[in-house]
């Protein structure tokens, strides 16, 4: 594949600001990006805004099929130009965000969804072109994500961390692996421990064990964003009950919903006084104490304690 300045001169290309775009240009760093991943022949691995290829150029020669998504109709095109040949990958020009597990999983029938497309005749259910020439391709191969699950790798705009998270932490059936390339301070927050932690930290360590694979200058870019990224390495927990799930969520938006005030004051108005001081005392958690001082297995004390309507 050409360089990115290779392309950018190719193509005449000039990044989108409104769609966050700045791409990577280190090639240690996307080694990094790779290793994380943990990436063989047997993984199916989902990529969010594929941008220029630089990524997943990479995926095509480690995993056994990459499904490589990008918002961008330009950017698309051009992925197809320079590595659209390469039998284990899949191109589509859609938003990431709109990735449905059962369009490409294995059904019991032996037959996917994506191959069924292949199948409809006209007036069935419309798929745009990338997909169903994407679909068409995989099915002709009688390529499946693997039996074992799908990762989640991408150099994200910063702009939407916050959805992709919320979207694949949280989605079943989920990835097993989530690796992005997200902005330090965000990845610092997702990471922290008591004593600073947020409502975004509780929840992804409530989903996953998230880490910090290392921190990136922002000179590994093109355009050169303001601030430094990070590489943010998350393996996904075994799913709770949907019921134990949403509990949980409840339970802690309820506990940062006024951050200045102590978490006893915030619960009190959705739980009952008495089984809040049984359940505090269980999770050996000060009256006093604010949403932010908890971890994770205090979060979860509690959870199992209260009655949450």
């Amino acid at each position: 594949m050409l360089s990115i300045k290779e392309i950018k001169e190719k193509y005449k290309i000039t990044p989108d600001k409104s769609r966050g775009q700045n791409f990577l240009i280190d090639g240690n760093v996307l080694a990094k990006i790779i290793e994380a991943g943990e990436v063989d022949s047997l993984d199916t691995v989902v990529e969010i805004g594929a941008g220029l290829g630089v990524l997943t150029s990479e995926l095509v020669k480690k995993a056994g099929r990459v499904l490589a998504f990008e918002i961008d109709k330009k950017l698309a095109g051009i992925l197809r130009q320079e590595i659209g040949g390469a039998r284990n990958l899949e191109i589509f020009n859609e938003d990431g965000l709109e990735f449905i597990p059962e369009e490409f999983l294995d059904n019991s029938d032996g037959e996917s969804k994506a191959e069924g497309a292949c199948a409809r005749e006209a007036g069935a259910r419309v798929v745009s072109t990338a997909r169903e020439a994407g679909a068409c391709a995989s099915a002709a191969r009688g390529d499946k994500v693997s039996k074992r699950g799908y990762k989640v790798m991408a150099n994200i705009p910063y702009n939407i961390t916050s959805k992709i998270l919320e979207k694949f932490l949280s989605l079943r059936p989920g990835p097993e692996l989530i690796v992005l390339l997200v902005q330090k301070e965000v990845a610092e927050r997702i990471c922290a421990t008591a004593g600073k932690i947020s409502l975004l930290s509780v929840v992804a360590q409530y989903y996953g064990e998230p880490r910090i694979v290392k921190i990136v200058s922002s000179a590994a870019f093109w355009p050169r964003p303001k601030v430094d990224s990070a590489i943010l390495a998350i393996k996904l927990k075994p799913k709770a009950t949907i019921k134990e799930e949403q509990n949980f969520l409840r339970l802690v938006k309820a506990g940062f919903k006024s951050r200045r005030k102590m978490l006893f004051k915030n619960l009190k108005s959705a739980f009952v006084e008495k089984e809040l001081e049984i359940a505090f005392k269980a999770a050996c958690v000060d009256k006093k104490a604010r949403a932010e001082e908890l971890n994770l297995a205090q979060w979860l004390v509690l959870q199992k304690n209260l009655s949450i309507p």
